[in-house]
């Protein structure tokens, strides 16, 4: 049976009229995409074109079908929107047996598509105002030691960990920090937010994460694999940080503290570097040698 033929036949002309055209296949994955213009961007206000995406995805288990539907936009999905695109048929999965049934199924699918998954698409295209920002993202990957010092001058922190204790007390200020920001509109706080990765970042980066990375419109400081077991994993610190303060600014408790997270991180990176007897970064290290917990 030639698959991507069949789906082209069947998906591809039914959506066709909507603007999508087919994109690639990934292994058992058949990617339509189109692009639409009209949508406010908040990540890159520059770009205004959203791109938005149909997938047929085939089980590697068993004869199954489901669509799925995604944009490049950032957005939280809330669990009422899943549940609601469930009931609606995407996301649902759909057995067959031989070509018959599979053309079928692609058929109703297309039903799927036409009549609920449109429209969700649309839904799911209005990008989040409060997000990590291109220009944020570049700030923080280009300046992250001069933003850390700056902000190690202004609240007078220790910067090297000596004990655990340390990094319980930089969560702590960290935290109370975003806390007193909480009030304060997100255009006002973002520099702030921004400062506050990096010196999350830089004190991940002292005690065994080896490497700052931008991809994929995030800011990331990595383990070297020969340092570390792959177990020891730091959160994105500005992804982390802002999603921090957007909770406390909607008073929102519900979700983990991702701060938290980052600092729990660099503590177990902290023990393993101690129990391997290696010093962290040792020019920090010797500048507080002397300085005890």
């Amino acid at each position: 049976m030639k698959k991507v033929k069949i789906i082209k036949e069947i998906i591809g002309k039914r959506i066709e009229p909507y603007g999508f055209k087919y994109f690639k296949t990934e292994n058992l994955e058949w990617i339509f995409i189109r692009e639409v213009e009209g949508f406010k961007r908040y990540y890159d206000p520059d770009e205004q074109v959203v791109k938005q995406y149909l997938e047929i995805l085939e089980s590697r288990y068993e004869k199954t079908l489901t669509v799925r539907i995604y944009t490049d936009v950032s957005r939280r999905h809330r669990d009422d929107e899943e549940e609601e695109m469930r009931r609606a048929g995407i996301g649902s999965w759909f057995a067959y047996t031989d070509e018959d049934s599979f053309r079928k199924i692609l058929n109703q699918m297309a039903d799927i598509i036409e009549k609920h998954g449109l429209d969700w698409l649309a839904k799911i295209s209005q990008e989040e105002e409060i997000i990590v920002t291109k220009a944020m993202n570049e700030k923080l990957f280009s300046q992250h030691k001069v933003l850390d010092r700056e902000f190690i001058e202004k609240f007078r922190v220790k910067a090297a960990a000596q004990c655990e204790e340390d990094i319980d007390e930089w969560y702590r200020l960290i935290n109370g920090i975003i806390e007193d920001i909480a009030g304060r509109p997100y255009e006002d706080a973002k520099e702030m937010l921004v400062k506050i990765a990096a010196f999350i970042g830089e004190r991940a980066y002292d005690v065994g994460f080896q490497k700052w990375e931008f991809v994929n419109k995030s800011v990331s400081v990595r383990r070297n694999n020969l340092a570390a077991p792959p177990w020891l994993t730091l959160p994105l610190p500005l992804n982390s940080v802002v999603s921090s303060w957007n909770e406390k600014y909607e008073q929102c408790e519900e979700d983990p503290n991702l701060v938290e997270l980052c600092f729990n991180a660099i503590k177990k990176m902290f023990l393993y570097q101690k129990k391997r007897q290696r010093p962290m970064n040792k020019k920090l290290f010797s500048k507080h040698k002397d300085m005890k917990c």
